[in-house]
């Protein structure tokens, strides 16, 4: 990851790393962010 940011700032953009950075839905998909919600909701209530 941080290579990919290092990657970002030398090239002044995402045009060389885009294949390497995962979509927000895939990263709440690993952070199981549906399950957060859930949990979040009966707290909330």
């Amino acid at each position: 990851m941080q290579e990919t940011f290092r990657r970002i700032i030398a090239d002044g953009g995402v045009q060389n790393v885009h294949k390497d950075i995962l979509p927000v839905e895939e990263i709440f998909r690993i952070q199981k962010m549906d399950e957060v919600k859930v949990v979040e909701a009966r707290f909330l209530c």
